[in-house]
């Protein structure tokens, strides 16, 4: 029942943004103001990384991955893929967006094993605020 509530009150969200696009705007330059640069982890397909990159111009974008995943995308001034085994470092940024990135073979991982990740690529701090069913809002930061 509260899954369904959650999922009512996000669709909710969405659609007072799209009605609000003044209040919607607000909020996105409110959340990327400050950054200069963001690594989209598995963002293979390139949609989030692209969108952030055409809007706000002034971040770095870049999006780690194995060479074949990168066949036939074309980055910009802002947008370059990078070829990192994700699931061994994770490169530096202002920003790290992890969308659904948390299962190797059907294997979650544990917050161990994130620590690890996060300290490894040179965060000092992170925390983990659980949202939906398995999907957890992770912050990571650099201070």
């Amino acid at each position: 029942m509260a899954t369904h509530r959650l999922r009512l009150h996000m669709g909710k969200v969405w659609e007072f943004g799209l009605e609000n696009l003044d209040v919607c705007n607000m909020f996105n330059e409110a959340i990327f103001q400050g950054l200069a640069s963001l690594v989209d982890v598995g963002g293979a397909i390139v949609v989030m990384a692209r969108a952030i990159a055409e809007a706000f111009p002034h971040i770095k974008c870049s999006v780690p991955d194995l060479p074949h995943v990168f066949v036939g995308c074309k980055g910009s001034e802002n947008l370059e893929f990078t070829t990192v085994d994700i699931f061994q470092a994770i490169p530096s940024a202002d920003a790290v967006l992890l969308k659904l990135v948390v299962a190797i073979n059907g294997k979650q991982r544990t917050e161990s094993e994130w620590k690890k990740l996060f300290t490894e690529s040179g965060f000092a701090s992170y925390k983990i605020s659980p949202v939906l069913d398995f999907r957890s809002v992770i912050e990571v930061l650099p201070y």
